[in-house]
């Protein structure tokens, strides 16, 4: 492991060039560089020649879009890298979108931090905390129509709203077996228009197989964020959500709860300092927003 080493656009450029005549190393780990766009597409260029690279984390090293499309690239061509990390680079829709025209041609890829697919190689990819958002989400969702050799896509903290959950549950590839990190609340979206899709499969035997298929379809929790964006569910799914939103309710309110709390201490300490007031302020605020939180999910109800 090489993370937190401070290695720069210039130690990218090293190592990539060692990785070009390296036929030993499986696994690499560059995390917290600040590497860069620079480093990034070095590192990208090595992957095209590189045939041993089993796993790659290039995690927090701002690479951007840019970074992002040379690593498309360079996986549509390799045929060896199975894992690969990009959590918190920036991706954004851009980015998103460059790897999940990758995952479309690439068959290797089983574990993915991160958003979209590329051909069938890649099997792990992370894309956590990269700006992804229900845009982001909607290009995967077509990419992973087509990928079936991913078998791991982390999406956590990515602001995916409902109408994205559902997107990536209606559009998977029966024949994968792809479990998907996402935040706890788009997580019971996902497995509600999962379960939603799977009941109005056929009864014939092709529709059996697809069912049987979906099934091994699973989301697993991430991180926790409050819905923002309402997307209307189907009625076979309508009394598992119904639940689903009564917890968001009991969660929204216990914090609530605690807020008032932390009102009242702070407002009996009596210490008039304007970082006591800006701490007031903060706090009322964030009572406010959960508050319009609440209205929100009770409407849905």
């Amino acid at each position: 492991s090489l993370s937190w080493h401070h290695l720069a656009s210039s130690g990218g450029r090293a190592i990539a060039a060692a990785l070009k005549t390296n036929s030993r190393l499986v696994k690499l780990n560059l995390g917290w560089n600040d590497l860069g766009v620079e480093g990034c597409c070095s590192l990208a260029s090595a992957l095209h020649s590189n045939s041993t690279l089993k796993e790659l984390s290039l995690s927090d090293n701002h690479i951007g879009p840019i970074g992002a499309k040379a690593l498309a690239d360079a996986l549509s061509v390799n045929k060896t890298l199975h894992t690969l990390f990009l959590y918190n680079n920036d991706l954004g829709v851009q980015g998103t979108e460059a790897i999940s025209s990758a995952l479309k041609k690439n068959n290797t890829l089983v574990r993915l931090r991160l958003v979209k697919t590329m051909k069938q190689e890649v099997k792990n990819l992370s894309l956590s905390r990269n700006h992804i958002g229900s845009e982001g989400a909607l290009i995967l969702a077509d990419a992973l129509a087509e990928n079936t050799a991913l078998h791991f896509l982390d999406l956590g903290w990515n602001d995916i709203s409902r109408e994205g959950a559902t997107a990536l549950a209606q559009s998977i590839n029966p024949a994968s077996k792809i479990t998907i990190t996402l935040d706890t609340y788009e997580k019971e979206v996902f497995d509600c228009a999962l379960n939603d899709r799977c009941n109005k499969l056929s009864c014939d035997a092709k529709g059996a197989v697809d069912k049987n298929g979906l099934l091994r379809i699973k989301a697993i929790a991430g991180g926790r964020r409050l819905p923002l964006t309402p997307t209307k569910l189907t009625s076979n799914a309508s009394q598992r959500c119904s639940a689903s939103r009564e917890r968001e309710l009991v969660y929204l309110r216990r914090r609530i709860h605690a807020l008032e709390h932390e009102l009242m201490v702070k407002s009996s300490e009596q210490q008039p300092t304007w970082q006591s007031g800006s701490f007031v302020v903060s706090l009322t605020l964030s009572a406010c927003f959960l508050v319009m939180a609440v209205l929100r999910t009770q409407q849905k109800m």
